[in-house]
């Protein structure tokens, strides 16, 4: 350890850990050494014993008188083979009665077989294997498995020095959270580093972020002049522009009284509900500024302030999409982003269909945010599938139209 006191935390932990992998790696690669010694051995006892054999079959019907030569050359053949170095025929007294020697000193193993004869033993067959070979295998094996701990030791070492500068990186990003008065990273686990956290920069507060509102605006209320005729003279267009000025009026006065946003629209202009006004009582209120408004385009009728007799209608649509599931609205942004323009959509065809001064909304417009008791005599229209045409509204929402409307004469 002494050694490695001058070396930087990351070094040091590298180091550590690559020894203590080099010293597991070597008693693992020594167990391997062992066993593959073994095993070979087993080998080399299994082959010896065969080949021993096949010679004592070869030479058990020759007699020791007229065939030595015979077996000399026999077992010259025998020892040709690089996994064998000697070989010779025993007697049952022990003498060498036919040898054949290669440059090998003979190893101390030697593999016997008896060689009979009419069911009795006339002598031995033994072999002695190559000892060059054995030691050529395990030298093999040594240095081929050192090889392999060397490149496991490099690659320990690389590893635990990445995940040493990891480490390091996150203490440096600690102390400069302190030093510019950041909050605590993110840890979410309670061990020891998260006390250690806990002590440096205190108890984690958990501040409740607003769920993101993934539906955009849903619900629009358009105004538009229908039932034009007869427009081919330059004066109609003057007058168009009149009641157009007129119709706007008309809008500016509701919107501002209902704190709503509008914009100019071809034909007319629209009133947005955005998704966070949107519920069940600004549904009610659509209705209440829908009537508002035909109320005003009423009271402007009334005192004349357009020229002309040319016969038009205020048409009024409220468009709307029903607010899908939270899932729903998760798996599909696309469809999601599309909601606005469709509510736009539906809002101006429900305006241009509306006729005698009344206004459209759909049937499950009226079901989905239970409506029905805010209605007069809902009627259905004959020309459009599954919209009302409403005139008028039950108290106390008609109270409020009331309300709104005296308040607008008031300040005008």
């Amino acid at each position: 350890m002494k050694l490695l006191a001058g070396l930087p935390l990351e070094e040091r932990i590298a180091a550590i850990g690559t020894g203590l992998f080099v010293l597991l790696g070597g008693i693992l690669v020594a167990i391997q050494l062992q066993l593959n010694s073994h095993t070979l051995q087993q080998q080399d006892a299994t082959y010896g014993q065969q080949v021993s054999q096949l010679i004592a079959a070869q030479v058990r019907f020759d007699t020791f008188n007229n065939e030595a030569v015979s077996l000399n050359a026999t077992l010259q053949e025998i020892i040709g083979s690089p996994h064998i170095s000697h070989a010779r025929i025993i007697g049952l007294d022990g003498e060498i009665l036919v040898a054949a020697n290669s440059d090998q000193p003979i190893p101390k193993t030697s593999y016997r077989s008896e060689i009979a004869y009419d069911k009795s033993v006339i002598g031995y067959c033994e072999i002695f294997l190559n000892p060059s070979l054995a030691d050529e295998r395990e030298t093999t094996l040594l240095f081929s498995s050192l090889a392999l701990l060397f490149a496991a030791s490099l690659l320990c070492y690389i590893f635990l020095r990445l995940g040493a500068s990891n480490v390091s990186n996150i203490f440096k990003d600690i102390v400069q959270r302190i030093e510019t008065g950041q909050d605590a990273p993110d840890y979410l686990h309670n061990d020891a580093y998260g006390s250690l956290l806990i002590q440096l920069f205190g108890e984690r507060k958990i501040v409740e972020e607003p769920q993101p509102t993934t539906l955009l605006p849903s619900t629009v209320i358009a105004i538009r002049i229908n039932d034009w005729s007869g427009l081919a003279r330059q004066v109609d267009k003057l007058i168009l522009e009149q009641i157009a000025r007129q119709l706007q009026q008309c809008v500016e006065a509701v919107a501002e009284r209902t704190m709503l946003p509008w914009e100019p629209a071809p034909g007319g202009f629209d009133i947005t509900f955005t998704a966070e006004e949107f519920d069940a009582s600004t549904a009610a209120d659509s209705l209440v500024i829908a009537e508002l408004l035909l109320r005003m385009q009423a009271l402007v009728d009334q005192q004349r302030l357009r020229e002309g007799k040319i016969p038009f209608a205020i048409g009024i649509g409220i468009g709307e999409v029903i607010p899908p599931s939270t899932n729903t609205q998760l798996r599909q942004p696309t469809l999601m982003s599309q909601l606005g323009a469709l509510a736009k959509q539906q809002a101006n065809f429900y305006a241009s269909a509306t006729q005698q001064n009344s206004f459209m909304a759909s049937d499950k417009f009226i079901q989905h945010w239970t409506l029905a008791n805010v209605l007069e005599d809902p009627i259905q229209h004959e020309n459009v599938r599954g919209v009302l045409m409403v005139k008028q509204l039950k108290a106390p929402y008609s109270d409020i139209v009331e309300q709104h409307f005296q308040a607008i004469l008031k300040n005008s």
